[in-house]
C-alpha cells in the first residue's frame, strides 16, 4: 500500500505571508470495509475524508486514520456515505472538538 504522511511545519516557523500552507477541511465520510494490516483502520467505522491537495493521485483518499494523521489510501478500502447535513455536520462539529483540523 502507498501511504503518504503530510509534513506540517511548526507554526512558529511559518511567516505571515506563506501562502503553501493549506487548512484541512473535511468533505465527507467514508467506510472502511477492510483492514490495511498495519492498524490504521478499523473495519466498519467511518473516517471523515479530508480536503485533497493538490497533487494528491486519483484513485485515492485523504483519510484522517486511527494514528491521528492524514494519510492517503486507496479508494477501494472504503465506501463513500451520503449522510443527510445534521448527521454530517455533528459528525464534523465532533472532529473538530477531538482534533486538531483547522476546518
Amino acid at each position: 500500500m502507498i501511504k503518504f504522511r503530510r509534513i506540517i511545519e511548526p507554526i512558529e516557523n511559518l511567516k505571515l505571508n506563506d501562502c503553501s500552507i493549506k487548512f484541512m477541511r473535511i468533505i465527507g465520510f467514508a467506510l472502511c470495509l477492510e483492514d490495511d494490516d498495519e492498524g490504521s483502520f478499523v473495519p466498519n467505522k467511518l473516517y471523515p475524508i479530508l480536503e485533497p491537495l493538490d497533487n494528491d493521485p486519483q484513485q485515492h483518499l485523504r483519510i484522517f486514520d486511527e494514528s491521528g494523521e492524514d494519510y492517503l489510501y486507496p479508494q477501494i478500502y472504503f465506501e463513500i456515505v451520503q449522510l443527510n447535513q445534521t448527521a454530517q455536520n455533528k459528525l464534523i462539529d465532533f472532529y473538530e472538538s477531538v482534533t486538531a483540523l483547522n476546518v
